[in-house]
């Protein structure tokens, strides 16, 4: 019977920062997972001994364990102590920064891949409003329910240049349900999967879940480097790459017709199954890598990102032999589709809506770039919701520095894979409440980042 490994001591040796002193406990932890020094499954002190070694009262470090917990950080399980949990490392995007350590009285969190928020529409409500009046089928969705959201996803792909017909079409409960049936499906649990080195922690959630082994695969500014790919899967006979070809997260790269020509070959040469992450680019004209390859790759789609995160629907397209077996799980997809949620996409779909949201966001990801290029520097890449800024060291400090002077951001060290993916960080332009804000957030942020910044 294997028994959990001890902590090493020296994580909590150091002193907390000032301030609320459960809250810098909470930090010690947070810092320590990601450094390293504290690993899934470790076994925190006991009370007493925390308290001890850090200078406080029990009842603080009391506290800062339920908070801790509470941000999913760790677990206490009676009569056996505290744990660190499994997915602690990445979960830390997916927290409210309501509670982060801080010296500032003014939190701007740049960390959330969130869309802008268009505060002058009322879409939604009215869209609720219109639906209330009229007969909304109960329970799972009926077939007939089901084929016309297929039909309005259509018309939304053939949009953006993706030809695919309805029957070609699966739907979920937005895109990380349509990552996770993908993968559970394509590449099964226990399996190697080729991905970017620097990757979205929704991927790395699901490879966590399905045990996937992630193996990365170097990028440039045109994303994954065809010959690295190539390298990659013949070194680990891996048979899935997942991939976000436009305006890709984190770091804003898109492929060229060239690029997606060469990244089409490797992937014919090596049979790999492509799933194309393709929840942005309809804030672009380019085209999707579905297009080359369209024999080979699954394409997921979304609305959260550029129309509206409460209306969270997703779909899977692909050819009829990669999209069989996920169809024929309708317990993992159709069943967890949202009756209403399809009725108010169709209807946004047929009477415009969908076109003028997809239009007022991609104007406001435009217009925040611009804001973004004269604080760090004029950027080649396409307009983004994100922007990362290289770093010259470790940004496990830098990210410290910023959180206590109220700037929540999201590190390579969490969105890396690998063992020494590029540092970096990654700003969310589109997380804070306005332009306004986000131009005084990314000039504070430049300012302290001074020269451990690379330029563009």
């Amino acid at each position: 019977m294997t028994t959990a490994r001890r902590s090493r001591p020296e994580w909590r040796a150091l002193p907390v920062e000032s301030g609320i002193k459960y809250l810098g406990i909470v930090e010690q932890i947070r810092n320590a997972i990601r450094g390293g020094a504290l690993r899934a499954g470790d076994r925190l002190p006991t009370h007493r001994e925390m308290a001890k070694d850090v200078g406080v009262t029990i009842s603080t470090v009391t506290q800062a364990y339920a908070e801790a917990a509470r941000l999913h950080l760790i677990s206490g399980e009676i009569g056996r102590g505290t744990f660190v949990l499994a997915d602690s490392a990445d979960i830390q995007l997916f927290t409210s920064t309501a509670s982060t350590p801080t010296t500032s009285s003014h939190v701007v969190d740049l960390s959330a891949n969130t869309p802008a928020v268009n505060y002058a529409s009322n879409d939604f409500e009215r869209g609720l409003e219109l639906l209330a009046r009229g007969h909304i089928e109960e329970g799972y969705p009926s077939a007939s329910t089901l084929l016309r959201g297929c039909l309005a996803f259509e018309t939304l792909l053939h949009s953006q240049g993706v030809p695919r017909s309805a029957n070609e079409i699966a739907l979920t409960a937005g895109a990380q349900h349509a990552l996770l049936v993908a993968l559970l499906v394509v590449a099964g649990p226990g399996t190697r999967v080729l991905a970017e080195e620097l990757t979205f922690p929704g991927l790395k959630a699901v490879a966590r879940q399905l045990r996937i082994e992630l193996v990365p695969v170097r990028m440039d500014e045109f994303g994954i480097i065809p010959a690295d790919l190539d390298r990659q899967a013949k070194r680990t006979s891996a048979t899935t790459l997942v991939c976000v070809p436009v305006l890709q997260n984190p770091i804003g790269a898109s492929m060229d017709a060239e690029r997606l020509t060469a990244i089409a070959s490797v992937a014919r040469r090596r049979l790999l199954t492509v799933i194309e992450d393709d929840v942005y680019r309809a804030l672009t004209d380019r085209r999707s890598l579905s297009s080359e390859l369209p024999e080979q790759t699954l394409l997921i789609s979304s609305t959260s990102k550029t129309i509206e995160p409460a209306l969270r629907l997703g779909a899977v397209s692909g050819p009829e032999h990669l999209l069989s077996p996920i169809k024929r799980e309708t317990h993992m997809t159709s069943w967890m589709v949202s009756t209403p949620t399809i009725e108010l996409f169709t209807r946004w779909v047929h009477d415009g809506t969908i076109e003028r949201r997809i239009a007022w966001q991609r104007a406001e990801v435009e217009a925040r770039w611009r804001i973004a290029n004269n604080v760090f520097g004029r950027s080649t890449q396409l307009p983004a919701p994100h922007r990362f800024v290289g770093l010259t060291r470790s940004p496990d400090r830098i990210e410290n520095e910023l959180t206590h002077a109220g700037l929540i951001v999201a590190t390579s060290t969490t969105l890396g894979i690998g063992p020494s993916p590029p540092k970096g960080l990654r700003l969310s332009l589109t997380a804070a409440s306005s332009r306004a804000v986000l131009q005084e957030a990314l000039v504070r942020t430049k300012a302290i980042l001074g020269t451990r910044m690379v330029k563009p």
